[in-house]
């Protein structure tokens, strides 16, 4: 991994507190952990758009909250069999040394140990090359699947394409129910389209056999300036 032992620290969180997750658990990891060409690095990310999520991401980059990796993963495997668990509220999966946005294949292997027996929902920017690809299908198979994340419905094609399952962003004003350009069914975050729903009370983005993509449409003070983008790449 690309730090040294001591800065291998993370988040569990046994009952969230965030009202879009519900009552459930998470994790989070430091900020070093998310691809340096993640389009949303430094606008739009979901952990630093909400004041609460930004501030908690601060304080686990000081040091100033969190367990160590072994610890946050002995929580992990106590929590029950079948159980729903939110991965990477903030930060994505160890890097390499060497190359940080190749993913740590052992690192993932080890962490598919601690999870492997929980609905996990959980999603990557890192770029699908072969390798992260191969990596990633052994997570899978080892018990840990991860949705890519697309940053537009051509975008979205290109990663379903690698056999994994996506979540793109969409537009603002994206109905439902829509499809990519080649004609890829894309579902709204239930979420999103109805308020008596969290993602503890959902679980599709755990579903990584479903034979559609799930969609986040822009939202916050960041909808115009997505829109705007989607718009350019459509």
């Amino acid at each position: 991994m690309s730090a040294p032992a001591e800065k291998l620290i993370a988040q569990f969180v046994r009952v969230s507190m965030n009202a879009k997750l519900g009552p459930m658990a998470c994790t989070s990891y430091p900020s070093f952990t998310c691809p340096p060409s993640c389009p949303l690095i430094d606008s739009d990310c979901y952990a630093k758009s909400g004041f609460y999520t930004r501030l908690n991401w601060a304080k686990l980059d000081a040091g100033e909250r969190g367990q160590q990796l072994a610890e946050v993963y002995r929580q992990v495997k106590r929590l029950p069999r079948g159980s729903l668990i939110r991965d990477k509220v903030a930060g994505d999966e160890w890097p390499t040394a060497n190359n940080p946005e190749l993913i740590d294949k052992a690192a993932i292997l080890e962490k598919a140990r601690a999870f492997k027996h929980l609905r996990v929902i959980s999603f990557t920017h890192y770029r699908p090359t072969a390798a992260n690809v191969r990596i990633l299908k052994a997570a899978k198979a080892a018990g840990l699947p991860i949705n890519l994340s697309a940053d537009n419905l051509t975008d979205a094609d290109k990663k379903a394409a690698t056999g994994l399952a996506v979540a793109v962003v969409v537009s603002s004003d994206t109905p439902k129910v829509s499809h990519t350009p080649k004609g890829r069914k894309v579902v709204i975050c239930p979420a999103q389209t109805s308020d008596r729903v969290t993602c503890s009370s959902c679980g599709l983005c755990a579903d990584h056999d479903r034979d559609y993509l799930i969609g986040f449409r822009a939202h916050g003070g960041g909808k115009k300036r997505i829109d705007a983008r989607l718009g350019a790449a459509a």
